[in-house]
């Protein structure tokens, strides 16, 4: 698994660096990590958990109004688990930015 570690943080190292570099990439590339999200192996979810809150870090408003229902989804999918590895998901969700933007578009959230 450490090798695997090291893989995913070159990757999400390179997908910061997009979104750094183009705010307007930040929508793919979360889009991205949601299509390609593990369903069958918690360590690798934590991975995608900790890429997707240094993306979601980089991201503007703008970006995160157009993935943010995918990515609540996903989340909620998350918080229902019983896997002890996914409490690192209360972390994003106490980001101050990300707490912030998610209050500004409750209205679009609503499924």
């Amino acid at each position: 698994m450490t090798k695997q570690k090291e893989i995913t943080r070159e990757l999400a190292v390179q997908d910061l660096k997009f979104v750094e570099k183009d705010y307007k990439l930040a929508d793919t590339v979360i889009r991205g990590l949601l299509k390609y999200w593990p369903l069958t192996n918690c360590q690798k979810e934590v991975l995608f958990l900790g890429e997707l809150e240094e993306v979601l870090e980089a991201t503007q408003s703008v970006e995160f109004q157009r993935c943010m229902v995918p990515l609540f989804r996903q989340i909620a999918r998350c918080l229902n688990s019983l896997h002890f590895q996914r409490i690192t998901i209360p972390e994003i969700l106490q980001d101050e930015w990300f707490k912030g933007t998610s209050h500004q578009n409750l209205s679009k959230m609503r499924m």
